[in-house]
């Protein structure tokens, strides 16, 4: 598997939204025509990558797609991308430090660790009460009152 970089650079340099005439030049070929942004460049990296894959690379070559659907995909590939780190971008921007913070150290917000953590003991305290139930005693060191959490699960 081809790392991304090269993937782009191949992308790059053999461009599937690249017209017809381009692809059946055969001497002195001029270079391809570069990237519009990052995203594009992305765009076709993502569709070298296809074209790689022995399961759809049939799908995505170029005598079988016409010369407007190949940019059309470059081009609607490449608008995902934009969109999704726009929003991405918007959305950190709009989350307040302590937020940003939490998503970086947790990979989720301030309520999704709590609910995660939540969960988790509730799962602890499920393995616990099992424990008892088969006789075992629950050492008195456990407390689960700072969570807010009874000792007899809801199930």
């Amino acid at each position: 598997m081809n790392s991304a970089e090269s993937l782009i650079r191949n992308g790059n340099d053999y461009p599937f939204d690249e017209s017809n005439n381009w692809w059946k030049q055969t001497e002195c070929p001029e270079p391809p025509s570069k990237p519009v942004d990052w995203a594009h460049s992305a765009a076709r990296g993502i569709v070298k990558r296809f074209q790689e894959v022995n399961e759809i690379s049939e799908k995505f070559n170029l005598e079988k797609i016409s010369e407007h659907d190949r940019k059309l995909i470059v081009e609607n590939i490449a608008e995902i991308i934009r969109v999704s780190f726009d929003s991405k971008e918007s959305s950190l921007a709009s989350i307040p430090k302590e937020q940003k913070m939490a998503q970086e150290i947790y990979g989720a917000s301030i309520n999704e660790a709590f609910n995660n953590l939540r969960k988790n003991v509730y799962h602890q305290v499920g393995k616990l009460l099992a424990l008892q139930s088969k006789g075992a005693t629950i050492p008195s060191n456990i407390t689960v009152k700072d969570f807010n959490i009874p000792l007899k699960p809801n199930y």
